[in-house]
């Protein structure tokens, strides 16, 4: 059984989170590169940041400060990740999902109570 860093390394499990970003029509970060170029060379994109991950030489890029209207004269500031980011977020998320799943499993609630026991199966 893979181990959850390897698991989040695969490229299965990348390209799951990259098909999650493209999706949702995100825009680029720092690096300047969009989703459109990501996708021109999707395989080659995938596999080096896989690489990056399995090295743990990837890190995460500043955040592109940009300020969007809010109010008449207000103005909302937002930090974009760069596209690989937004992967590697996704990939992360989808795997949050699932360790949910196994903590709910192990979670009591006994009748009548407001506080969850932990309680261990298995």
């Amino acid at each position: 059984m893979l181990s959850l860093f390897a698991s989040l390394c695969q490229i299965s499990t990348l390209h799951a989170a990259w098909r999650q970003v493209k999706a949702k029509n995100s825009v680029g970060g720092i690096d300047g590169f969009s989703v459109l170029q990501f996708d021109e060379n999707l395989q080659g994109n995938l596999n080096k940041l896989s690489e990056e991950l399995r090295r743990k030489s990837w890190n995460p890029e500043p955040y592109l400060r940009v300020e969007i209207p809010k109010k008449e004269n207000e103005k909302r500031q937002l930090g974009l990740l760069s596209v690989k980011d937004k992967i590697v977020q996704q990939a992360i998320k989808i795997f949050s999902g699932d360790l949910g799943k196994c903590y709910a499993k192990t979670v009591y609630l006994p009748p009548k109570k407001q506080k969850p026991e932990t309680v261990i199966i298995g």
